[in-house]
């Protein structure tokens, strides 16, 4: 499964031939999409974010994920976020299809689709009531946030200087330790 070979599959192949597969791949309306390798960088800075919210995702029956786990958006859309929790019950070893926060650490190459066609597909989600687009460059973060399913997003650009305030998992992470 090669970026180069863009035939147009159906949502039952693409599950199939991704369990199979020894590499990952995002699936856009009937594409397959070869991942690229993240910086180290990128790595740090994912991995520090599930450092902070793993141990209150737990003592709250939560599940988090960092880049490996795939996130079924649509029948047309499954994607593989940064950093997930997801808190619902779910037996599949492989997806997840509810979570309640998603973060995207940005990268030149990548940086549009999350501020685009991921970003629209994730904030359609009824369970998601948070959102990040972190970017490294500047060290700040894009934080979409909203109470529930029938509330307005709310955005707001923090630094590291900030607090992230969350209600899944409901605590408070310093955004310089994300960046640390």
């Amino acid at each position: 499964m090669s970026n180069a070979a863009r035939d147009v599959v159906t949502e039952a192949d693409y599950v199939v031939r991704e369990l199979a597969s020894d590499e990952r791949h995002e699936f856009f309306d009937g594409v397959i999409v070869a991942m690229t390798g993240a910086s180290k960088r990128h790595n740090r800075i994912s991995g520090s974010l599930l450092m902070a919210l793993r141990p209150v995702a737990d003592t709250h029956g939560c599940r988090t994920s960092m880049e490996g786990v795939r996130l079924r958006l649509s029948a047309t859309m499954h994607v593989y976020p940064d950093v997930m929790v997801a808190c619902d019950n779910n037996d599949d070893p492989y997806a997840e299809a509810s979570p309640c926060f998603v973060a995207e650490v940005l990268s030149p190459s990548t940086g549009w689709i999350d501020h685009g066609r991921k970003r629209a597909a994730y904030l359609a989600l009824s369970s998601l009531r948070h959102y990040l687009l972190i970017n490294p460059e500047d060290q700040q973060i894009e934080h979409y946030a909203r109470t529930d399913v029938n509330s307005a997003w709310t955005v707001a650009l923090i630094g590291v200087g900030d607090t992230l305030k969350l209600s899944c998992p409901p605590m408070e992470v310093s955004v310089a330790q994300v960046f640390a």
